[in-house]
């Protein structure tokens, strides 16, 4: 056994150099203090663009446009108006207004659209009696062209935020 012959380690792929050997970089390097400065606005840019997708997506996920979205499915006059399969208008819609159920406060406008025409449909409605009180809409409209059609006045389901409670 005295000529056997040992295994060699195998060599590594990387030398580490002791720090001490290496250069600390330039705390002044124009290459560094301008390489953040440049990415900053697109930091910014991305951060806010995905900030608005997410709050429009919790307006869209809301109980009061499921219901208000509901409401239009099954209000006969909307069906005459825009025909049948009503739903958004667009593959990622976009809800315009204010969402605040812990205020009492609802104002949304979205677009519409059934198998005939495309439309607006706007929505307002307040809590009465603060917390744990009865909400009431204020307008419930759908836009077809330049013609508004007040739906609480018409023939159908009605206020579609009778009786909710959030």
């Amino acid at each position: 056994m005295a000529n056997a012959v040992m295994p060699r380690r195998p060599p590594q792929l990387q030398e580490r150099r002791p720090a001490s050997a290496r250069p600390l970089p330039s705390l002044n390097s124009l290459k560094s203090s301008t390489r953040w400065l440049r990415t900053l606005p697109i930091f910014i840019a991305i951060v806010s663009i995905s900030a608005l997708g997410l709050f429009n997506y919790q307006k869209l996920n809301s109980p009061v446009l499921s219901a208000n979205l509901y409401s239009l499915r099954t209000n006969p006059t909307v069906r005459e108006l825009l025909g049948e399969e009503v739903y958004f208008a667009q593959k990622f819609p976009w809800v315009w207004g204010t969402i605040n159920l812990v205020q009492g406060r609802v104002d949304v406008e979205f677009e519409v659209a059934g198998k005939r025409q495309r439309g607006w449909c706007r929505f307002v409605a307040r809590r009465t009696g603060g917390r744990g009180g009865s909400w009431g809409t204020e307008t419930w409209t759908l836009k077809v062209g330049e013609k508004p059609v007040d739906l609480l006045e018409v023939e159908g389901d009605g206020d579609p935020m009778a009786g909710a409670e959030f």
